[in-house]
Parts: C-alpha cells; structure tokens; sequence
C-alpha cells in the first residue's frame, strides 16, 4: 500500500468509523491514533464514504444551528478536520490495553501529537466555522463508554468500551454467563484516568474548548476559569451568537454560571482593556439577566450566599439600568416587560453591596460610547434570544 493509500484509509477511519458516528450518536470506533503529519492530506481529500461526510455535514449544520442561524458549514475545513483528530486521539488514550508495559511509551507519543495539533488549530473566522467547532464538541461531550463484565463458572472476561464476543456468552445457561455493564460519560472518564495515571486529558480537552470560543462562553461553570479572550469577544461582537450564547447560559440557569461570569469581567485584562473589547462581555452578561428575567414564568429568588465574583455577575443589570443613556435600550421592551426587569434590577439592588454596584458601573461608563450605539444591537439581540426559546 502507497503512502497516500495509506493516509486515504487513515481518513476514511477517522470520518466513517469515528466522527460521523459521534455526530450523530451511533457507536463509534477509534482507529489508530493519526499523528498531525497526516493533517495536511486530510483538509484536502474526502471519504470514499460521501454517505459519511453527508452525515457529518448535517449533525454540524443542525447542532449549530441551535446556538445562531447558520446558512452552511465549512466541512471539512483544515481547523475542523484538526479538531476531530485531537478528539479521537483523546479517547485512544483511554485505552486500558495502553497500560501493559510495552505500552506505556505510546502514551507519551500520542499526548505530543495532541499537543502539537492544538497549536495547529488557529482561532475561527466566520460563524459557521465557530459553531461548527461548538457541535462537534456538543456531540463529543455526550459521549459514553459502556464498559461489560462476563463471568461464567470458570472465568472472568472485562471488555472496555468494546463488543462482547458471541463465544463468551455462548451457552448462557450451561456456562452460568453473568453480565454486568456500567456506562461513564466522557468527562468523568477523563478525570478518572487523569487521577489514576496523570494522563493530562483534562486539562488538554480544555485546551481543545479554548479553540472553539462558542463553546468556551457558552459553558462557563464547566470550563472555568473563564477568560474573555480576542477570539471570544469576536464572537460576542455577532449580536446572534451574544444572544444564543446568552439564552443558552439562561437555560441552564444563570446562577449556576454567575461566580465564573463575574470573575471573567473582573480579570486583569478586562479591567485594562478597550471599550471596544469590554462592551462585548458587559453585553453578554446583560442580555443573560434579561433572558433569565424575561423568561421565567414566576419569580424567581436570588440565592441567599454569592461569592464575590457571583456578586459582580448580579450587580451588571442595575448598573447597566442605572446609566443615563439605558432607558434608550430598553425602550424597545414592550411595558411589561420593562417593568419586569426593573422590578428584577431594584431586586438585586436590595441584595447587592453597593460597592460591587459602583465596580459594574464604572465598566459600564467606560464602555457607554460602545454599548449604546445603534449598532450594537443588545435588546435585538436579548429579543431573538426570547422568541427562539418560545416566549411571548
């Protein structure tokens, strides 16, 4: 077999027996693992399986476009494709096999190829490469390894994420075969294997989210420390992905997100940066309050104990109303609704210290000449937000 027989097939493998069967939840195989040489070829060529890369497409394009609108997706693109690659090699590494002596050594190897393919990946560039990255990880964050035990009355098998063969539970009766099975998702099997063998999964995982900024901000409680990175605010400057973002943070509870949110505002880099830069992040932060105000369906309490950073997370909806050019934003509110949120802001007033009020205010000012300019499309953005998550 020529060398790009060989990366042909490897290619294939990777898109029909892994990525097209994690998108959209089948079971999936891991080949070997594939090196970051091979990255070059693979952005250039397709599968024999145009079934397979059809499947892939799909799963992008509709995961997606759960976060924002998205006409098309850049499968395969060099970033995306790079992307896969780090995720499949991550599970190879789960491998119990790799733990038998002559073994070990590969670990090291494929942990480098990992690490080299993450420098490789470059931040996105357009919407449907950001939220392609955001639904191949959506899909790789559901991921479950079923593991099985079979015993008989002579022997015990263990199978890790891997088919029980026929002949082992042959004869079920005679043999007296017994089966155990125990499902783990991917993110706790991580963390277990990083405790058992300092594998280092975790923290490159999080170093593969880092690369898709969608994902980083639209988990802040998984993923923290937070950090309002260039790539990020680039993606907060589309006032559709701000509000998919925000109604996503909504919907799995804004408090649960709030300490990681506040203490993102409040990093080094933000305190120093450009309005430009920090009206972006004081915006997502105010369209969560308003998406979580706007969108539930009674009252809903503050929790009695928030730590510092939560605090900040809280003060951004009175500061923000309390700025003189404010009322401009929420005019385009119906009554209701205005009421509601100011009701929601006096609320928090009463539960805030007023100094972390003041800390938000001064942000707010500093970023006032971004924040409330007509292009900045906040309230369109919070009411998209509400229209797609199906209120009135």
């Amino acid at each position: 077999m020529t060398d790009v027989a060989k990366l042909q097939a490897a290619y294939d493998a990777l898109v029909v027996k892994f990525l097209a069967p994690l998108m959209s939840g089948d079971v999936a195989e891991l080949g070997r693992p594939v090196a970051p040489g091979a990255l070059d070829y693979f952005a250039q060529t397709r599968s024999t399986s145009a079934e397979a890369e059809s499947r892939i497409f799909d799963q992008l394009h509709r995961l997606g476009s759960e976060i924002a609108p998205l006409e098309t997706v850049p499968w395969p693109s060099r970033d995306l494709v790079g992307l896969a690659m780090v995720l499949h090699d991550l599970l190879f590494l789960t491998d119990p096999s790799l733990d038998r002596l002559f073994a070990r050594g590969a670990r090291e190897v494929v942990l480098d190829w990992i690490d080299r393919l993450l420098d490789l990946i470059q931040p996105p560039d357009t919407r449907g490469e950001a939220l392609s990255r955001h639904a191949m990880l959506t899909a790789f964050f559901a991921t479950q390894r079923r593991d099985t035990v079979v015993r008989n009355w002579a022997y015990t098998y263990r199978f890790f994420g891997r088919p029980v063969p026929g002949n082992v539970t042959a004869l079920p009766r005679l043999r007296f075969v017994r089966e155990e099975h125990n499902v783990i998702d991917v993110l706790p099997l991580f963390a277990k294997l990083d405790e058992l063998a300092g594998l280092g999964l975790s923290p490159r995982l999080r170093d593969a989210v880092a690369r898709s900024p969608v994902t980083e901000l639209a988990m802040p409680a998984r993923f923290a420390p937070l950090r309002f990175g260039i790539a990020g605010l680039r993606v907060l400057a589309d006032p559709a992905l701000r509000g998919g973002i925000a109604r996503q943070i909504a919907a799995s509870g804004e408090w649960q997100s709030a300490s990681a949110l506040g203490a993102a505002l409040f990093a080094p880099e933000m305190l120093s940066a450009t309005p430009s830069l920090l009206a972006p992040a004081l915006q997502l932060l105010f369209e969560i309050h308003v998406t979580s105000t706007l969108d539930a369906r009674v009252e809903t309490r503050i929790p009695s104990a928030l730590d510092p950073h939560a605090l900040r997370y809280a003060a951004v909806l009175p500061a923000w109303l309390e700025d003189s050019l404010a009322i401009d934003e929420i005019r385009a509110l119906d009554d209701g609704d205005r009421a509601v949120l100011q009701r929601r802001a006096e609320q928090l007033r009463r539960a805030i210290p007023r100094a972390q009020i003041d800390e938000v205010a001064a942000l707010v000012t500093r970023a006032r000449t971004i924040l409330h300019a007509p292009q900045s499309g906040t309230m369109a953005a919070a009411r998209a937000a509400r229209v797609a998550s199906g209120s009135r």
